[in-house]
């Protein structure tokens, strides 16, 4: 068993004219229950400085129509102020109850969606054979779908990857697909994703990797994501590793930037 904390920042415009910063902050635990099974549960806290712009870190990249966030929020917030409407029809800003705000430049902060996955390797690896390993997604609506923290629905899919170590050198290739749920405000589609990646063991307590990243259209109106990562991976003690990344997008299905790290101790 591990348990980790971690912090990961992205910004980018996805296309649009506005500049949305995104901070998660995940807690992360992962069971082994033997050498070929594991299971990892993440509960993250993320922030972003306006609702303009949907990036999810966790489980699948989404970006929606242009405006759709907006109304969302519009809604509730509207809601919020017909039920504190005085007698007058003013809200008790001073506001007349029934407008709707353009609330998207708000920053807005709070539980994401909590993902649970699990992995069960089918086939260890051998001299030529790869190692190969089921996955199984499930994506848990945590999050305030009001204030643009997720999508407000259950998302779930298979996965499978491969990993094969060649001397120092590593290859790993991952295929997920991802079945969305029903949301109440935005146009998901289901997608698959692709991760390739090439590391090297550098020092027996360090490891250095390069990955490319991309996946098919989440919704109708989105660009499909492509980022590229430069990965490390440092074993400070026995019982304690450290991983961190830089992000750059290439698409506007991305981030532009974005750089992350994460600590975990084993028990």
């Amino acid at each position: 068993m591990s348990a980790g904390i971690g912090f990961d920042y992205a910004t980018g415009d996805f296309g649009t004219n506005t500049t949305t910063d995104f901070i998660n902050i995940p807690l992360i635990i992962n069971v082994f229950p033997n050498d070929r099974l594991d299971v990892e549960l993440t509960m993250p806290f993320v922030y972003q400085n306006n609702a303009s712009n949907f990036y999810s870190v966790s489980g699948g990249r989404y970006q929606y129509k242009n405006g759709l966030m907006t109304n969302a929020m519009a809604s509730a917030k509207s809601k919020q102020g017909a039920m504190n409407s005085d007698a007058s029809g003013n809200s008790s800003d001073g506001n007349p109850g029934n407008q709707e705000q353009n609330d998207n430049d708000e920053a807005v902060s709070g539980l994401g969606d909590i993902t649970i996955s699990a992995g069960y390797a089918m086939l260890e690896e051998g001299k030529i054979t790869p190692r190969i390993r089921l996955e199984a997604f499930m994506k848990l609506p945590t999050a305030d779908s009001d204030e643009g923290l997720g999508t407000g629905s259950f998302d779930w899919g298979p996965g499978i990857s491969f990993s094969k170590w060649l001397g120092k050198w590593q290859l790993f290739a991952q295929e997920r697909y991802i079945v969305c749920g029903s949301s109440d405000y935005y146009d998901m589609e289901d997608h698959f994703t692709h991760e390739a990646e090439i590391g090297y063991q550098i020092e027996e307590s360090f490891y250095g990797a390069l990955s490319i990243y991309g996946a098919t259209e989440s919704s109708e109106d989105s660009d499909t994501p492509l980022e590229g990562r430069i990965k490390t991976r440092v074993s400070l003690m026995p019982e304690i590793i450290l991983e961190a990344y830089i992000l750059k997008g290439f698409s506007d299905g991305s981030p532009d930037f974005g750089a992350g790290a994460s600590i975990f101790h084993d028990f």
